[in-house]
């Protein structure tokens, strides 16, 4: 498609946009087994009539856009004489984007709800992304624990946790924070994330 075709459609919906920019609570993200998934947005307000304006709103955050992602574990220990068992290995999900929101003023340039609505576009891939390769990491750390006796659980635990850390930075880096977003595919990542722990080359 043409750029010029692309800033046709996008002032289009500029204009569709003119009273309300969408505020979505979730997004959904699809895991490699095929099962979907809800994804919190915690959303932080952003005020402006210029790019400049608005930009600041995220100024003295390090991020525009950040995917918080956690697991946690709880289990019970059998024993039976001197072995022990895992059992009830229950775990915890939390992944949740931090992700602006604009509060469209009355009067604004058409062009900024382009800008606007490209940027957004961009950081929702990225942070979606993110989300999609900690699901994927969650499910690789969860069979690895289940796997684990009672001696080498929190190891495991911490040791897949680590790699899944790695992976999510080297995500970062391919796509230089989502600035070249289409430089990498993703799905590399996620497979490694699921599958191998160890950063796609």
């Amino acid at each position: 498609m043409k750029p010029g075709a692309l800033a046709a459609m996008l002032l289009l919906g500029a204009c569709a946009h003119r009273s309300r920019v969408p505020d979505d609570t979730h997004w959904m993200v699809t895991d490699l087994s095929g099962q979907r998934h809800a994804i919190a947005i915690d959303g932080y307000t952003v005020r402006g009539r210029s790019w400049f304006r608005i930009s600041m709103g995220w100024a003295l955050r390090r991020w525009s856009g950040y995917t918080r992602a956690a697991l946690s574990y709880r289990y019970e220990e059998i024993w039976v004489g001197d072995s022990c068992s895992v059992s009830e290995l229950d775990f915890d999900r939390r992944i949740a984007i931090e992700f602006p929101r604009w509060k469209v003023p009355r009067e604004y340039p058409d062009l900024l709800m382009v800008q606007w609505l490209e940027y957004t576009e961009r950081l929702k891939t990225h942070e979606l992304g993110h989300a999609a390769i900690a699901l994927a990491g969650f499910a690789r750390i969860e069979e690895g624990s289940r796997r684990a006796g009672c001696a080498d659980l929190a190891s495991v635990f911490r040791k897949r946790f680590s790699d899944l850390r790695k992976i999510q930075r080297a995500y970062d880096a391919c796509t230089v924070h989502g600035q070249e977003q289409d430089r990498c595919a993703l799905r590399p990542f996620i497979a490694a994330a699921r599958y191998t722990g160890v950063v796609p080359r």
